[in-house]
């Protein structure tokens, strides 16, 4: 069936819930992932410097190139969703971060291990700029506030749980090479999810465009038929029309995660979303807003890798277990 048929263009926001909270979690625990790679590596940094013969200032780059590659990524995610999707973007980002990851896992030289983590923080921050605009697609009003918290918590959870893993691993394996590879074995998990439960969350362009043509009243009439919830729909359905409904549902499914249905390759969007952030920033409001959050982020780094360097040194001999 073609994308343009009614039952194909119909909102996600209508699909089962337990469609939509998979999917929420799908992105959301890549967040998470992204960012434990990230902040990770700072209770790491004395094995590295043992077994790689690197100085603590080497050791910092580990944490401070991931981060600004994390940002860097985010102005490619926009024109690659453009071109590919917002599915077949996450899909490879996370086939590339599991590479990366074991690369780094495996790393013989410092460089080496340097130079995996530039490219996997460049890999596994294509997430953060699709995850909202997914998670906003998927998700009718009454509902966004609440898997907002989930996605914001399951972000910011990534850069906590991820010292203490590697705490762990540090002060039990004493090896630091196992952090990375349980990070590779729950982003191969993640990808079989996403592979599993990520469809393409946006309506097709030419499914739209017979709407643009009509006046905006049938456009917020089609916005409103939006946010009928699962229940409402199980009451005032005949179990025939169900049977229809969860057919047309599958076949969505199948159309939005296994063909080549939503791949536009639109150069000029995407050009367009690589060149539009560099405009934005010349906003004062915008510009403001990002100095203050990137002096945010770098004193928490900063702190985060003084306190792995200079407390695990004599006389504190700090671990990750209490005594």
């Amino acid at each position: 069936m073609s994308p343009n048929d009614r039952p194909e263009v119909k909102s996600v926001m209508q699909w089962p819930l337990s469609w939509r909270i998979w999917i929420l979690f799908n992105i959301s625990f890549y967040n998470l992932l992204g960012n434990a790679f990230a902040a990770g590596v700072s209770p790491l940094f004395s094995l590295i410097k043992q077994d790689l013969g690197c100085t603590s200032e080497e050791a910092s780059q580990l944490s401070t190139y991931v981060l600004l590659t994390l940002g860097l990524s985010n102005i490619f995610a926009l024109p690659a969703a453009s071109l590919i999707g917002k599915r077949y973007t996450i899909l490879k980002s996370l086939v590339l971060f599991f590479g990366f990851c074991l690369w780094g896992a495996e790393a013989p030289t410092f460089n080496s291990l340097r130079a995996s983590r530039i490219v996997g923080g460049l890999a596994g921050g294509l997430v953060e700029a699709l995850g909202p605009s997914i998670v906003a697609e998927t998700f009718p009003e009454s509902q966004l506030a609440s898997s907002m918290v989930v996605y914001v918590g399951l972000l910011a959870a990534g850069s906590s749980l991820g010292p203490i893993l590697a705490g762990v691993v540090a002060d039990g394996v004493a090896d630091w090479r196992w952090y990375f590879r349980i990070l590779a074995a729950l982003i191969f998990v993640t990808f079989l999810g996403s592979l599993i439960m990520l469809p393409e969350t946006r309506v097709h362009t030419s499914a739209i465009e017979p709407v643009a043509s009509t006046d905006e009243y049938n456009l917020k009439r089609m916005t409103s038929d939006a946010n009928w919830t699962e229940i409402e729909e199980a009451q005032t359905q005949e179990p025939e029309l169900q049977g229809a409904e969860s057919s047309s549902r599958g076949r969505q499914w199948w159309l939005r995660s296994f063909t080549l249905a939503y791949v536009d390759m639109d150069w000029k969007i995407a050009s367009t979303s690589l060149v539009d952030p560099v405009r934005l920033i010349a906003a004062p409001q915008v510009l403001v807003t990002t100095l203050v959050f990137g002096l945010t982020i770098g004193w928490t780094v900063m702190v985060s890798i003084l306190v792995a360097i200079v407390y695990a040194r004599p006389p504190m001999f700090w671990t990750a277990r209490p005594p």
